[in-house]
């Protein structure tokens, strides 16, 4: 708390003063990185969902991977927002354990689905009969990977539920007691150690899903820079199997980045984290403020997952562009017969959508529509 004489009268207000961290500066940068996140990750959950050709194993994991984002972006950017503002939490005990919970086993779930992306790739690029087995069989096999990743997530990080809690802080004042409560840990709260804990998260987090994906890509590399990488059709032809090793050296490119940047955005926030678990000495105020701009940068991975497979996939953007022109086609469209009041252009409006939405109507003209 700020210092006071003894002349002068703490009031409530002033208590509550001396929570505020103030920091403007990582609030906005919250705010443009919610909306970025939460727009990205919806357009893209949209996108595999409306076109049936985007429903393909690489993106049922986008997807799950988009879900993840989500629940960061609609959970803990609010509340870390809220954090950089004041170091009180007004939301009660349920709160502050869900938010540290959800941003625990959200992050844990968008790693492991990484992890799963990578081994997907190199059992259709290095195991190609039994990646071919695995990816034939119907969706409910990714879906059951999908769940089990999350499975592991939630039991993964269940101690953080009892770990985390508001510590109560009470304050006489002439009108009344003012109790301010601050979200932390506590680990009296378990019988478990913070040190052994702390190495246990960081090795499934980090540890063993990075040696899972450099082994992977490592395969992936050595197999696709081949004299003649093994395919799962030997009968293609040259023509067909060059363009099947360029789209599969472009999508691995595109995992092999996404985990790239989730490494640099979240890898220094819990080296400080693993620092502060093994009893490392950091300076509380130093730390504070560092780690803050550590969980931004972490949190921000959200909205960079998106932009960059939208960016890098051409069917990511076509689709994006499709639904974009469908939309404001059929708002433009809307709005011209209501101002003209003349109904007959319904039918040439539905024959346009049509159109659009009918993948061999549209390749002939596909470099009027969708020229990038």
């Amino acid at each position: 708390m700020k210092n006071s004489t003894e002349d002068e009268v703490i009031s409530a207000a002033a208590i509550y003063d001396s929570y505020l961290e103030e920091d403007y500066v990582v609030m906005g940068l919250y705010v443009v990185v919610f909306l970025l996140a939460f727009t990205a990750n919806i357009g893209v959950i949209i996108v595999v969902f409306k076109d049936n050709y985007m429903r393909s194993v690489t993106n049922y994991f986008l997807v799950n991977l988009s879900v993840a984002d989500l629940l960061v972006t609609l959970v803990c950017m609010p509340h870390a927002a809220l954090l950089a503002y004041t170091a009180a939490d007004y939301f009660g005990s349920y709160v502050c354990k869900i938010s540290a919970y959800l941003q625990c086993i959200s992050v844990a779930s968008s790693i492991f689905t990484i992890t799963a992306m990578a081994v997907d790739r190199y059992l259709a690029i290095a195991r190609p009969l039994f990646g071919f087995v695995y990816r034939s069989s119907n969706k409910s096999t990714v879906l059951a990977v999908i769940a089990a990743l999350w499975l592991l997530s939630f039991l993964l990080f269940a101690p953080v539920l009892y770990i985390y809690g508001l510590k109560v802080d009470v304050y006489p004042t002439p009108e009344a007691n003012v109790t301010v409560g601050v979200c932390k840990e506590d680990w009296m709260q378990v019988d478990l150690s913070r040190r052994a804990v702390g190495i246990v998260w960081f090795v499934f987090m980090f540890a063993v899903p990075g040696a899972i994906m450099i082994f992977a890509y490592s395969v992936m590399g050595r197999t696709l820079c081949s004299g003649k990488p093994p395919l799962d059709n030997d009968s293609t032809s040259n023509q067909q199997r060059n363009k099947l090793i360029k789209g599969r050296k472009r999508v691995a490119c595109i995992l092999l980045l996404l985990a790239f940047v989730f490494a640099v955005c979240w890898l220094p926030h819990h080296i400080m984290t693993l620092m502060a678990d093994t009893g490392n000495p950091i300076k509380y105020a130093l730390a504070k403020k560092v780690r803050r701009y550590l969980l931004l940068l972490g949190h921000a991975n959200s909205a960079m997952n998106p932009i960059i497979y939208c960016t890098l996939s051409k069917k990511f953007r076509t689709s994006m562009i499709n639904s974009f022109l469908v939309k404001m086609t059929s708002s433009r469209k809307q709005h011209l017969n209501m101002k003209r009041g003349d109904s007959s252009g319904s039918a040439t409006q539905l024959h346009f959508l049509q159109r659009l939405n009918n993948p061999s109507l549209r390749s002939s003209q596909k470099t009027k529509t969708f020229a990038l």
